[in-house]
C-alpha cells in the first residue's frame, strides 16, 4: 500500500484512470516479463509544465520557449498533437534472444517490445514523421520498409552495435522495439490474427482469478526462463575466474511465474506479488 496526502508535482503522475487493464491478445505465451499498464499519456505533458512552473517559473518559461520555437520552426503543434494523440494503455514485452541452438545470447540476452494505445494514430503518425523529418533529415536517420502495408521505420548506424530500434504505427497502437528486429514484425502479425496468447495459458488464468476489478497495471515474470539466464551467467564467470563451471541441474528447475498487480484508492493506491506454479 502506498498513501499520499496530495499528488501535486512528480506525484500528479500518478493520479487515478479511468477505466482497467485490458488482457490483449496479442501478448505472446513465451515473453519472459510483461507489464500491462493504464496510464493516461495524453495528460502527461500539462502535468509535467506544471511541475516545471512549480519548481521554477524560469525554468517553465526557458523550456516552453524552447518548444514554442521548434514548434514554429517546423510549423507543427507538437505537444498538442504528438503528446495529445496518446491513449491511456501501455504494454511491455521482454523476450530473450536465443539462437538456432536455442542458446541464449549473453552479449544481448533480451530484446523489449513497447506497444502504447493511440487515440489518434493517423495524426500521431503524420506529427511524429514531421518531427523526425525536421532532425537531421529523417531519411538519413531512419531507413523504411513496409511490411503488409505497415511502414517500419529503423534507426540507422545500430547494427553496426548489434542493436536493432524500429517502430511502427499499427491500427491503433504505436510499436516501438529494442533487440531483435523480426520482434516487431511479429507483434504486427499478432495483431492480425488469431494466436495463443498469455492469458489464456491454463496456469495464469488460474492465476487472474484472484486478481481484483478496477486493476490499472498487471505484471508477470517467467521465473523459470530467468533461471536459465542466471545459470548460463554464473557458468561463464565460473569459466573465467575460477576455472570451473557449474553442471547441469545444479541451479535446479524453479518453475514458477510471478503476477503482481496494482489498482487506485482514494488516498494512495495497492498491490500485491505473488509466485504461481506452471501448470
Amino acid at each position: 500500500v502506498f498513501l499520499m496526502k496530495s499528488r501535486e508535482g512528480f506525484l500528479s503522475l500518478l493520479t487515478p484512470v479511468k477505466g482497467e487493464v485490458e488482457f490483449h491478445e496479442f501478448v505472446p505465451p513465451n515473453a519472459l516479463s510483461v507489464s500491462n499498464a493504464r496510464f493516461d499519456f495524453y495528460d502527461f505533458w500539462p502535468k509535467m509544465e506544471k511541475m516545471f512552473s512549480g519548481i521554477s517559473p524560469t525554468l517553465h518559461l526557458l523550456v516552453s520557449s524552447q518548444i514554442q520555437a521548434f514548434e514554429d520552426q517546423i510549423k507543427v503543434p507538437v505537444r498538442k498533437d504528438l503528446f495529445g494523440s496518446l491513449g491511456s494503455q501501455w504494454v511491455t514485452l521482454t523476450f530473450l534472444n536465443k539462437d538456432l541452438s536455442n542458446q541464449i545470447d549473453l552479449d544481448f540476452p533480451t530484446s523489449t517490445s513497447y506497444a502504447i494505445e493511440l487515440k489518434d494514430p493517423l495524426l500521431f503518425d503524420q506529427t511524429l514523421r514531421s518531427v523526425l523529418d525536421s532532425i537531421g533529415g529523417g531519411s538519413e536517420l531512419f531507413k523504411d520498409r513496409d511490411y503488409r502495408g505497415v511502414t517500419i521505420r529503423s534507426l540507422r548506424g545500430m547494427e553496426q552495435l548489434g542493436l536493432n530500434i524500429n517502430f511502427a504505427v499499427y491500427e491503433d497502437w504505436l510499436l516501438l522495439n529494442m533487440g531483435k528486429e523480426d520482434l516487431l514484425v511479429q507483434l504486427i502479425n499478432r495483431m492480425n490474427g488469431d494466436s495463443i496468447h498469455l492469458w489464456e495459458k491454463k496456469s495464469v488464468k488460474y492465476a487472474l482469478n484472484e486478481i481484483p476489478s478496477g486493476v490499472r497495471q498487471i505484471d508477470y515474470v517467467d521465473f523459470s526462463e530467468m533461471f536459465s539466464i542466471f545459470e548460463i551467467m554464473f557458468n561463464q564467470i565460473e569459466k573465467q575466474e575460477m576455472g570451473f563451471e557449474f553442471q547441469n541441474g545444479d541451479f535446479g528447475q524453479f518453475p514458477y511465474f510471478m503476477l503482481g498487480w496494482s489498482k487506485d484508492i482514494d488516498d494512495g493506491f495497492k498491490g500485491t506479488v505473488k509466485l504461481f506454479p506452471h501448470e
